[in-house]
């Protein structure tokens, strides 16, 4: 008799559970498209080089971009200081991977940082994708970009979004 006087409760509170009105959630994520160019402006440190069997291991190389995206948000737009490394190949094909800082060109308070992996390939081509999140203003934001270089050192086609979970 007990258990059923249990059952019933639960049952009955569960019923009046689902009457209890919920509001309706929205997600107020935003994403924000940026396009445009990625600059290289020099080498501020090279780094270190070595050549183990032929091929190039490059280490804390750090140099920087301009990242000029017209007609895109502010937020796009920036100085992009960017630490190599990279196991390459005697023809500079391999692997790439490192961070990045971007001061935004705007002067605001805020901007990315994040990590970026890489691949360059025997055409000479490099592809680069970018995984970043907001600081100071720009924190709680986050950043993902594909870049594509035709050439080491030439400047390349980014195109990625930014994604604010709070909206705007």
């Amino acid at each position: 008799m007990k258990q059923h006087k249990a059952l019933v409760v639960v049952v009955v509170s569960l019923i009046a559970l689902t009457l209890i009105p919920v509001q309706a959630v929205s997600a107020a994520a935003t994403f924000t498209t940026c396009q445009g160019a990625f600059i290289p402006l020099g080498v501020l440190d090279p780094g270190t080089w070595t050549y183990p069997g032929g091929n190039w291991h490059v280490r804390d190389m750090v140099g920087q971009y301009q990242q000029v995206m017209p007609g895109s948000d502010s937020r796009c737009n920036g100085l992009n200081t960017v630490t190599t490394n990279a196991n390459w190949d005697a023809y500079g094909v391999g692997p790439s991977w490192g961070t990045f800082h971007v001061v935004l060109e705007d002067g605001s308070p805020g901007g990315w940082d994040g990590t970026w992996t890489g691949m360059s390939y025997a055409d000479g081509t490099t592809s680069i994708q970018v995984v970043g999140h907001g600081y100071g203003d720009l924190a709680g934001q986050h950043v993902f970009v594909d870049i594509e270089f035709p050439a080491m050192f030439a400047p390349g086609t980014a195109s990625g979004y930014i994604l604010d979970p709070h909206g705007e």
